[in-house]
């Protein structure tokens, strides 16, 4: 009872917070609908802090449970309200615009190519990166290409005459 009704708070508090924030703004109805929708999933902050209580002793186990299950609650029913409340915004002509160039563009050469593109040194970091790379690119089968930015010493002969020769003995 006390997850559903912390629930229950939290949504109408992060909701009306969000709307009314809307509509004193200057927002409209359905701009302010989307918003307190779209607002209702902030729950990480209440997750660090419930964290934080547990952690000092301030909250118990089953309090804190019922934090993080609020926290998930209200993350996860926000898809669906957002798209409920977006179908009911006018799409503007530069979001009409934007869709139809994405779509475009979806269907061009370009977006269907898909390769990895690594430059590393022979550091850790670098030698670490093309190992990550290799396993994604063979989970994924797709070609991958990994330029060393190592450089090279151009290797000179030695001999007498030249610079750091042996001596003959």
């Amino acid at each position: 009872m006390l997850t559903f009704g912390l629930i229950a708070t939290a949504s109408l508090g992060k909701f009306s917070g969000a709307f009314l924030g809307g509509r004193v703004g200057g927002m409209t109805w359905a701009q302010s609908l989307a918003l307190g929708c779209g607002m209702n999933a902030r729950g990480s902050t209440e997750v660090i802090i419930a964290t934080i209580g547990l952690s000092m002793g301030v909250l118990d186990q089953e309090l804190f449970t019922t934090i993080v299950a609020m926290a998930v609650v209200t993350t996860l029913s926000m898809p669906p309200m957002l798209r409920w409340a977006l179908a009911r915004l006018p799409m503007s002509p530069e979001e009409a615009a934007l869709l139809e160039r994405e779509e475009f563009e979806a269907k061009g050469f370009v977006a269907n190519i898909e390769r990895l593109l690594v430059a590393v040194d022979a550091s850790p970091s670098g030698l670490l990166t093309s190992r990550l790379v290799g396993l994604l690119a063979g989970a994924r089968r797709i070609p991958a290409t990994v330029i060393s930015t190592m450089r090279r010493r151009a290797r000179t002969a030695r001999g007498p005459g030249r610079p750091n020769a042996p001596k003959p003995s």
